[in-house]
């Protein structure tokens, strides 16, 4: 995700070209215009007595503005409701986190030690558990089955890759990285972006030195680095490899990071143990069988539920069934926020509309010369016509085909290793914040009144503690509820009880 100014009326984006659909759309309209001019230069008297009304192929070029309009909305209905989901998911997996935090100290002897001990265990356990699960969760749908990509919270990697370098990626990545980077090019592209940040909270000028390209740092195959920059500024970066470079220059961080444990555990197998062909699966199957890389998030939400089933046994998560069920509830609906980003990610655009649009768009990228030439007299003024129409058709499918996949193609993407730090920072928050203390001294005097009206007169607490003990003498007092401390109510009185009292049916 780029992050970008909006200052002197968003004229300064036109300045960025990494990310911007507007060159991947430039080979369409260069193709147009080379043809453009050589049509010009041997047919264009034929060619402009030949057409006499563009009605003919008004029809057609409605016919693919329809189209790619139709695109774009789709296209920008999955990107939000993408984004939406993925919320959905962070959020509900945090309420879900402060509730058992708390449910869990509830009558519970603080005094105890054990208690005590078994109570911190609980949340830090839990705590790494939600955070990977979050993770493994954004992993999969940003396509990333490399265990390795996954850092503890506050590791050197992350943190570079959660505050420098994907909120603020509107520059390419070094085009020789590999899977990691070493301490030099990191501090040097570290200062490259704390340069960047700066500009854009500051304001400063867009011809900082710090808005130039990233440079090949190692300062070799600078032929290759020239061409990748290109490749970078004309394409979509859809090649598996260059999406595995994303995920490694974005890891996600994790509170506790990833145990040699779990890691086996998470790791998918190529073979299922101890089933052939044909053969029916027994129980020793089920025991060895490890799930997909595709289903690790189910892995961990199912490490999560025994999690919580182990400490109900030990006596903790006390709070009352249906209360606790409510925290139970916010996982399942977190799980359900995630298979709906799934949904979006897992399901592609329809390949008979895509491919409609891609033919219709060539189509039109061959055709549009020619009613240029039959209409303009002028090349020069053809050439540039022909230009802008065919850049617009083009460059309108590029964003749609950008915002079609939110969680995939960089720097358009989603920031995923930002959103993990963000969910790794809200239950770190949640989880070391004490209740602040509160005096009663600090309430405004008149807050503490009580209204209540009597006879039509509206009497104040004042009045009820006055006539309390005569209550009290004439009718006993029932069970205290509230503390001294706090406002009490007084009895109702006969007439009250008399307003209220059901009618005699006799009567």
């Amino acid at each position: 995700m780029i992050v970008y100014k909006k200052s002197f009326w968003g004229v300064y984006l036109l300045t960025k070209w990494y990310g911007s659909a507007f060159t991947r759309a430039f080979i369409g309209a260069l193709f147009s215009v080379l043809e453009t001019l050589v049509v010009d230069y041997y047919a264009g008297e034929y060619i402009r007595d030949s057409w006499k009304h563009p009605y003919p192929y008004q029809s057609f070029a409605y016919i693919v503005g329809f189209s790619l309009v139709f695109r774009c909305n789709y296209a920008y209905q999955r990107y939000w409701e993408a984004r939406t989901n993925l919320q959905n998911m962070s959020t509900n997996w945090s309420d879900a986190f402060v509730e058992l935090l708390h449910f869990d100290g509830v009558f519970h002897d603080d005094t105890l030690l054990v208690n005590r001990q078994q109570m911190v265990l609980f949340r830090e356990r839990l705590l790494h558990q939600l955070s990977l699960l979050h993770a493994i969760a954004l992993q999969n749908l940003r396509r990333d089955w490399d265990l390795g990509n996954i850092r503890q919270h506050g590791d050197r990697a992350s943190d570079f890759a959660t505050r420098y370098r994907e909120p603020y990626q509107d520059q390419p990545p070094p085009v020789n990285a590999s899977a990691s980077l070493t301490s030099k090019e990191m501090d040097e592209m570290m200062n490259r972006y704390r340069t960047r940040r700066a500009d854009i909270e500051m304001g400063s000028s867009s011809t900082s030195p710090s808005t130039k390209p990233v440079r090949d740092m190692t300062a070799e195959r600078s032929t290759d680095g020239r061409y990748n920059f290109c490749c970078q500024l004309t394409r979509l970066k859809s090649h598996g490899s260059q999406i595995a470079l994303n995920n490694r220059l974005n890891p996600l961080p994790v509170i506790y990071g990833l145990s040699t444990i779990e890691k086996e555990l998470l790791r998918s197998r190529d073979t299922v143990y101890g089933v052939r062909a044909g053969q029916q699966m027994t129980h020793t199957f089920i025991a060895t069988y490890h799930s997909s890389r595709h289903e690790r998030a189910h892995q961990v939400y199912s490490w999560v539920q025994e999690l919580l089933s182990s400490r109900q046994k030990e006596g903790g998560l006390r709070a009352d069934p249906p209360v606790r069920s409510r925290a139970y509830q916010m996982l399942s609906l977190g799980l359900t926020a995630y298979e709906q980003c799934r949904k979006t990610a897992d399901t592609p655009f329809p390949f008979p509309w895509a491919q409609i649009v891609t033919l219709f768009l060539v189509m039109y990228t061959v055709t549009q010369p020619l009613v240029i030439i039959g209409f303009i007299n002028e090349r020069w003024l053809a050439v540039l016509l022909n230009a802008i129409v065919v850049q617009t058709y083009w460059s309108l499918n590029e964003v749609a085909r950008d915002l079609e996949d939110p969680y995939v193609y960089e720097p358009n993407d989603l920031p995923m290793s930002l959103m993990q730090h963000a969910f790794n920072e809200r239950l770190l928050i949640m989880a070391r914040t004490q209740l602040p203390p509160f005096s009663a001294d600090q309430i405004a005097p008149d807050m503490l009144e009580l209204d209540r009206v009597e006879h039509g007169k509206a009497t104040t607490i004042t009045d009820s503690t006055e006539r309390a003990p005569t209550a009290a003498a004439t009718t006993p007092s029932p069970p205290q509820i509230l503390s001294k401390d706090m406002m009490q109510f007084e009895e109702p009185t006969p007439e009250i009880l008399e307003y209220l009292a059901p009618p005699n049916k006799e009567a």
